[in-house]
């Protein structure tokens, strides 16, 4: 007696599907975008020049002092020099007790000064405008300042209504020592210090915005 041939195999479903076990699928690896390559790029030199400006910022707020006192108009204790200003305004006078004196009109002698002892000598300003009267001068408030070869304490202010050349004459008995003319020393420095800050801020948060955002 013959036996019927075996029914033939089952066909497969394809792997993963019905319920067979089977190999999963390969996941599709998405390649990153280029754009995002250059936001962070971009987010990453804001950050850096950010940083980089605030710096240089920080460099020009330590020098700007210096700068500003090197500027000032002088005349030592005993002399009569010619001021010439381009602009009217308020500026102080302050009595020097340290510094240096290039050579300038009028009767004052050039070079360095620095005054003994820790009392501010005494000394009597004289400022003539150009029409030949005699200017005012007011208080101040103190201010002080020692920077490079220079120091000296605020002693009057005087404002000035028109320009021109003024005559500035110093008086006293200590030579050692000299009248400066010029306005807040330490102006220049705050507003280097808040440009620095602004900067850096804005730029590191905005670069790390940058950044963030495609980061993916």
């Amino acid at each position: 007696m013959s036996l019927p041939p075996p029914p033939p195999p089952m066909p497969l479903p394809p792997p993963g599907l019905g319920g067979v076990p089977g190999a999963l699928p390969a996941p599709v690896t998405v390649p990153p975008s280029p754009r995002r390559g250059l936001g962070r790029a971009l987010g990453v030199m804001l950050i850096v020049g950010g940083l980089s400006i605030g710096v240089l910022s920080a460099a020009a707020a330590l020098a700007a002092p210096r700068a500003a006192v090197g500027k000032f108009a002088r005349a030592r204790a005993g002399c009569t020099t010619t001021l010439k200003f381009d602009r009217t305004g308020t500026f102080t006078l302050y009595l020097e007790t340290k510094g240096r004196l290039a050579g300038t009109g009028g009767d004052c002698a050039s070079g360095t000064y620095e005054a003994a002892g820790s009392a501010p000598p005494s000394v009597t300003i004289g400022l003539v405008d150009p029409s030949g009267k005699s200017v005012a001068t007011d208080a101040t408030p103190a201010r002080h300042y020692d920077v490079g070869a220079y120091r000296g304490d605020a002693l009057a202010r005087v404002t000035i209504r028109e320009r021109g050349d003024y005559e500035l004459t110093v008086g006293g008995s200590n030579v050692d020592v000299a009248v400066a003319v010029g306005g807040d020393p330490f102006a220049d420095q705050r507003l280097w210090g808040v440009i620095g800050i602004v900067v850096t801020v804005l730029g590191t948060l905005l670069g790390a915005t940058v950044v963030l955002m495609n980061r993916r």
